[in-house]
């Protein structure tokens, strides 16, 4: 994993100093080196910060290119498959001078062109600058794992990790993208190709862009099945375990130590328990627990470690550990991020830094791709029934489940000023209505939506920011295509076989997991929100909210503001509080996280 940056300019090119002040904001990405190459005479600049992974001498530093210098890689993520793609390809007479993966992706793009990603299996966002074409082109992966956002304006083109670094163009001018606040408030996180920034965008997942001479080609190259070819339930047992087993085994290639992160859920579990069985040495685990026992699930981890032999570590993430942790979120979170299972996994994160760990394997993504989630069954039982009788949106219906949607579009109407209403997207629910299927039954329906919104832009995305905060790599095995492939070509009737959720999963995998984790109830990875919302950061964060960022731009309706915050809805307040975090320190250059920290020590 890394941080990569790239700079275009068809007349004034930037000094180089700048483009390292932009490259210095990914550092925390890449703490083990970096790379700058200068290109055409300076109107191309490319950036790297390293995390080594695999082939950790200098012969894996980026940028990287190919044997005639022609075309010059940057590359955030692994390729699981580059020994089998090394291999083929030196058989076509490709020449290496590393054992990286990253090497691999140069000559396959050298090899295949825009076509490269059909060969890549592994988790990417990259760059390649060809020399020959003058031509840039950028790819994500399958599942959004990896970030990647660009901006142009009419001189230049700038692509990087994390809009953080674009921020500190000179020619960049901060301003935000109001549709994508309002997406926020409606989903707590921004959903698809936008950011909150007005000008830079994300390329989605599974999408490649051209550029050249600064027109800009976007493609997508890869979809989620909605065929559901496999209809016999003792053989999508038997796929999906063995593509289970195969995808986590791939994915333990490594040149450095891989750990796991345990939450005493199916998902991890399985991860866990494959992947301890494929290493040759005790594997560390890492999992949070909290004070309040209600919301602790350490116990079942630690089960699970001690079953199959792990090295397990845990630690308390406590109401006084979290309120000294806004200055760490709102610095990894360089966009408005409303969910409160981020510091959590900050927290994970900079334990996993601690103790050593720099490759770490989780078990995201199993609740999308094996209807894991409460909500399916308040879709499948209650909510698909009112829209079948009295024609209700099903979108709407969907984004009324509590879990979905954050502010209901009638909280939004009151939380933002009638200016910002006036020019922004009437449709709430558009961003889950570009990927809503007719042609699916509910609960897959439910299913699709989330792995192309939910997943990618706010768990995924979560997960990234955390991790890559402390420089560490999360890995997702059960995102990995091939499983997703399978798992979405299965009957929605054996995947959710009599309103069992995850029914499918379980069965693949009962061979590896306890049934006391089959059959328990899995209650998340989150802070009890609520709860510490009522013991002090709501007070805390009223006055700072109050006549805050946000107000002063004519963006928050300020009566409504503190109506909310002299309520109980912990849920909104939180989401506004976020937002504001984010706007002083990203839009105003303003230190309020240390100050709200303070604010927050209250005596129990």
């Amino acid at each position: 994993m890394c941080g990569i940056l790239g700079y275009i300019s068809k007349k004034n090119n930037i000094p180089v100093s700048y483009f390292k002040g932009m490259l210095n904001n990914l550092a925390p990405r890449g703490p083990d080196g970096e790379g700058l190459e200068v290109l055409e005479n300076g109107k191309v600049l490319l950036g790297h910060r390293r995390l080594s992974i695999i082939d950790l001498s200098n012969n894996g530093n980026q940028p990287m290119s190919n044997e005639d210098y022609s075309l010059w890689l940057v590359f955030n993520g692994e390729i699981y498959n580059y020994l089998s793609l090394k291999k083929e390809l030196s058989s076509l007479g490709h020449v290496f001078r590393s054992k990286s993966d990253s090497e691999v992706i140069v000559h396959a793009y050298e090899e295949w062109g825009k076509d490269c990603v059909d060969h890549l299996n592994g988790i990417f966002a990259f760059g390649i600058w060809d020399s020959i074409r003058k031509s840039l082109f950028l790819a994500r992966d399958r599942m959004g794992v990896k970030p990647l956002y660009y901006w142009k304006d009419s001189d230049c083109f700038v692509f990087s990790s994390q809009p953080a670094a674009i921020l500190d163009h000179p020619n960049f001018k901060k301003e935000i993208n109001l549709d994508a606040f309002q997406d926020y408030l409606a989903l707590g996180y921004i959903p698809f190709d936008s950011s909150i920034y007005e000008g830079i965008n994300k390329l989605p997942a599974a999408h490649t862009l051209l550029v050249e001479e600064l027109k800009l080609n976007r493609s997508k190259y890869w979809q989620v099945s909605i065929e559901k070819k496999i209809i016999c339930e003792e053989d999508a047992i038997l796929g999906v375990s063995e593509t289970i087993e195969t995808a986590i085994n791939d994915q333990t290639v490594s040149d450095v130590p891989v750990g796991l992160y345990l939450s005493g859920g199916i998902d991890s579990s399985t991860v866990s328990a494959v992947a301890a069985k494929k290493l040759d040495y005790k594997v560390r685990s890492f999992t949070i627990g909290f004070d309040e026992t209600w919301n602790d699930e350490r116990k079942y981890a630690k089960s699970v470690s001690e079953g199959i032999n792990l090295d397990f570590h845990e630690e308390t993430l406590s109401y006084e550990k979290t309120s000294q942790m806004f200055a760490a979120f709102v610095q990894a979170y360089d966009e408005p991020f409303f969910g409160g299972s981020a510091f959590p996994c900050l927290f994970i994160s900079e334990l996993t830094q601690k103790i050593g760990n720099k490759v770490i394997l989780a078990g995201d993504g199993g609740d999308e791709l094996f209807a894991g989630y409460l909500r399916y069954d308040t879709y499948s039982e209650n909510v698909h029934k009112e829209h079948k009788t009295s024609n209700k949106d099903p979108v709407e219906s969907y984004f009324r489940i509590p879990t979905v949607g954050i502010a209901q579009p009638e909280d939004i109407k009151e939380i933002l000023t009638q200016k910002v209403q006036n020019c922004t997207n009437p449709d709430i629910f558009h961003s889950l209505r570009r990927f809503h299927r007719e042609d699916l039954p509910p609960v897959a329906a439910a299913c699709y939506m989330d792995l192309h919104t939910y997943l990618p832009d706010h768990i995924l995305c979560k997960v990234d920011r955390a991790s890559m905060a402390h420089g560490i790599e999360v890995r997702v095995p059960l995102l990995d295509h091939r499983l997703v492939e399978y798992a979405t070509s299965v009957s929605p009737s054996i995947i959710y076989k009599n309103k069992e959720r995850k029914f499918l999963m379980k069965k693949a995998v009962e061979k590896w997991v306890p049934k006391e984790i089959l059959n328990g109830r899995k209650k998340g990875f989150s802070i009890p929100l609520n709860d510490w919302m009522k013991r002090g950061f709501t007070k805390a964060g009223k006055k700072f909210v109050k006549d805050g960022s946000l107000i002063s731009r004519g963006i928050l309706n300020a009566s409504k503001v503190e109506q909310i915050f002299n309520s109980d809805n912990g849920k909104l307040a939180w989401l506004i509080l976020s937002a504001e975090l984010w706007a002083r320190k990203w839009m105003d250059n303003d230190c309020i996280a240390e100050r709200l920290s303070a604010n927050c020590k209250l005596p129990n």
